[in-house]
């Protein structure tokens, strides 16, 4: 039985993630092939859910992408792996972030500059304080 943690994570398969990611980055499958060392054929394959994207390759995509290399790591154990999924979390003692939750601590740090100490001042911890009672279901 699935541990509740996993059961409502992302909406996108990993294939579609990155084919967003991609036309997001601007970048060709070739160009993006080169920049990592691989060959286009398997971009497309990985694209096209024909084959899964190499567990190794995951940190040179991410960077390549310009994305979060754990955010995609993570993606790919929960889709093609999730029972190492849940074993992770259950060792780890807490749930994977969903989408929302990554997205909005991509927020938090474009906002402070990638620095969390922008709650020293009472000013900016009450702001905080405010925005999460906005989250808060009635």
């Amino acid at each position: 039985m699935k541990n509740t943690s996993t059961q409502a994570k992302r909406k996108l398969k990993v294939a579609e993630f990155l084919e967003l990611q991609i036309t997001a980055s601007g970048k060709t499958q070739s160009a993006l092939a080169g920049e990592i060392g691989i060959n286009q054929n398997m971009i497309s394959l990985v694209i096209r859910e024909k084959t899964k994207l190499p567990l190794e390759r995951v940190q040179a995509f991410a960077k390549a992408l310009k994305i979060d290399p754990m955010d995609l790591f993570l993606r790919c154990i929960e889709e093609y792996q999730p029972s190492l999924l849940e074993q992770m979390e259950s060792m780890l003692n807490q749930p994977v972030l969903t989408d929302g939750e990554s997205n909005l601590i991509k927020l938090i740090r474009e906002k402070s500059g990638a620095n969390f100490e922008f709650f020293l001042s009472s000013t900016q911890k009450q702001a905080f304080d405010d925005f999460l009672k906005t989250l808060e279901i009635n």
